[in-house]
């Protein structure tokens, strides 16, 4: 089959009809769709996206794979770099879009999604009349509803061309997805300026937050705000068990990577899927139950100390002497909160952390005149006025390290008062 023939209803206007002789669609002995570019065969592979709370796959990316004529596989990024012009990049792109649409299209594919990337950044150059994608899906009988339109961001040049081609896609019923944010000069003003639906968070991502507990907060930082943007999150490069349970405390809702499949021509059936998902999902309750069990063992240790400090506070004795026994356990300070969220004079700190006391951060550690009352050590103790309260693990302004705070209303002169007192919260791998 001519590659013409696929694209003979392409706008004329549009840039990049396909010549005849760099390139041809055919069909192979395998039944699969192949193109061939110069020296290269070009093919489809197809790689799973998995949904954690479905335990199933939701879609799959394609991939071109390209060999030359002797089988000598060819990257992507060689493949592209063969290119000699924007115009020829973008045919190849093009043409890369038809071999997988058919490819997808001839097999069991259900309501799945087929993520196809999109060579933004010859777009942006090129400025072709929209018009290319809605003439392929036809071909296919595929829905645009099916298919995710995937952007690399950090590679967009003309923003506003972006935008626009942006709007053309969803106007025509695709879903967007930003394609390795986090990466290179990755920035959330394209998550503002785009607002994707879906966003690829970058393989070195989870990479570094599978062993540095610092990467895997700002992972989950990131999830967080990127759900507040209205987006999906799928964590890529997942490659071991340990980046799959780290993705899933993160809150991603998708997940892709080696560890699950890697691309292959066929689309991947779910029956092996489920049973791995169901081990990582227990596996990451049993994460969660230890760490609460951590914080509970905290809070058992410290209740009886808790008592007695409380009940020195009653008694009007002074705040050195109300935290004695507190600052003599594993407490690294302690301080007085009134019902507004005003701190009570400066913090207290154990003689063990004044020793390691870092200098740096002297004006954040006094707290005296300090207001706490968004934290939520202080309106959970309020709201909870019988309980005490220890917090999730956070970052502590006074000090940039992580802690946990146990806090609790204690009664002065007949006025509220929350106690705290904070704990070194040491990071588990």
């Amino acid at each position: 089959m001519d590659v013409v023939d696929l694209i003979s209803s392409e706008d004329p206007n549009s840039v990049g009809l396909i010549d005849h002789s760099m390139s041809e669609v055919l069909l192979d002995v395998n039944d699969k769709v192949v193109a061939q570019y110069k020296e290269y065969v070009l093919s489809s592979a197809f790689q799973p996206i998995v949904s954690v709370p479905h335990a199933c796959t939701v879609g799959f990316e394609a991939l071109v794979r390209a060999k030359s004529s002797d089988g000598v596989p060819c990257s992507p990024l060689s493949l592209f770099s063969q290119a000699d012009s924007a115009t020829e990049h973008l045919e190849l792109d093009r043409l890369c879009r038809q071999v997988h649409l058919k490819n997808f299209a001839r097999q069991d594919n259900g309501e799945q999604w087929l993520f196809i990337n999109l060579d933004s950044e010859s777009l942006s150059v090129e400025k072709p009349v929209p018009g290319f994608m809605s003439h392929i899906l036809s071909a296919s009988d595929i829905p645009a509803h099916r298919i995710v339109i995937e952007i690399l961001e950090s590679k967009i040049a003309d923003k506003s061309y972006i935008l626009n081609i942006v709007n053309h896609f969803r106007s025509m019923g695709c879903l967007i997805a930003i394609d390795d944010f986090g990466a290179g000069h990755s920035n959330f003003d394209r998550i503002w300026e785009l607002s994707p639906d879906i966003v690829k968070l970058d393989k070195s991502l989870i990479c570094r937050a599978a062993v540095e507990p610092r990467i895997k907060r700002i992972l989950n930082g990131m999830t967080s705000l990127l759900h507040e943007a209205g987006s999906l999150v799928i964590v890529e490069g997942v490659e071991t068990k340990q980046e799959a349970l780290v993705a899933i405390e993160s809150n991603a809702d998708m997940l892709q990577g080696f560890y699950f499949a890697r691309p292959d021509a066929a689309l991947m059936d779910d029956r092996e899927l489920k049973a791995m998902m169901s081990e990582l999902l227990t596996d990451s309750k049993a994460f969660r139950k230890d760490e609460a069990a951590r914080l509970s063992h905290h809070l058992e240790n410290l209740t009886g100390l808790f008592t007695k400090t409380i009940q020195k506070l009653e008694s009007k004795h002074t705040l050195e002497e109300a935290f004695e026994p507190l600052l003599a356990a594993e407490v690294v300070s302690c301080y007085l909160i009134d019902e507004q969220g005003q701190q009570i004079r400066k913090t207290i700190h154990s003689k063990s952390y004044q020793k390691n006391l870092d200098q740096r951060y002297l004006p954040l550690m006094g707290g005296e005149q300090a207001n706490w009352s968004q934290k939520h050590y202080h309106y959970r103790a309020l709201a909870n006025p019988n309980e005490i309260n220890i917090s999730r693990p956070y970052l502590s302004v006074a000090g940039a390290e992580m802690c946990v705070t146990v806090s609790k209303v204690v009664m002065i002169d007949h006025a509220k008062y929350v106690l705290c007192c904070d704990l070194a919260w040491l990071d588990t791998e």
